[in-house]
């Protein structure tokens, strides 16, 4: 998966990376059926599972998104099922906010760094790039396919 343009360098600037992060999934969701999404179960002619969205699963407006098929009717429908739950705009908006919390609550915290014996921590403690900034870029990278 390619980002747009080129993103801020995540070792230099990881709140910049993590918003501009957030601003391309953001674009996505509002690209993609709206959900909630399902799978409609494993389809013994066809050989997959289906990936249902767009409405209250069983309406009018419900629609096809994709179609799986593995080796197994099992494996078809575990896949249905991540891909449902994984890529559902209800999740990845929600993880997006995840995203945007995190560069605020570092941006925040950036303000209120000290340095001591060479090591950087804020008044609360925390280490400057904490581990849930890191891990929020980590699953940022992820995302874009690890790249930037």
């Amino acid at each position: 998966m390619t980002a747009p343009g080129v993103l801020p360098d995540r070792a230099v600037d990881p709140t910049g990376f993590l918003l501009a992060a957030a601003d391309v999934r953001e674009k996505r969701i509002d690209a993609v059926t709206p959900g909630p999404w399902h799978s409609n179960g494993h389809d013994e002619e066809e050989g997959g599972c289906g990936l249902l969205g767009g409405g209250v699963p069983g309406s009018m407006q419900e629609r096809g998104i994709a179609y799986t098929t593995a080796f197994t009717n099992r494996r078809c429908h575990a896949d249905a099922e991540h891909i449902a739950a994984e890529a559902n705009p209800a999740h990845a908006r929600a993880e997006v906010a995840l995203w945007r919390a995190c560069a605020a609550e570092h941006q925040r915290r950036e303000g209120n760094v000290r340095v001591s014996l060479g090591a950087e921590f804020d008044s609360a403690g925390w280490r400057d790039g904490s581990p849930v900034l890191a891990a929020a870029v980590a699953a940022a990278r992820a995302y874009l396919g690890g790249e930037s």
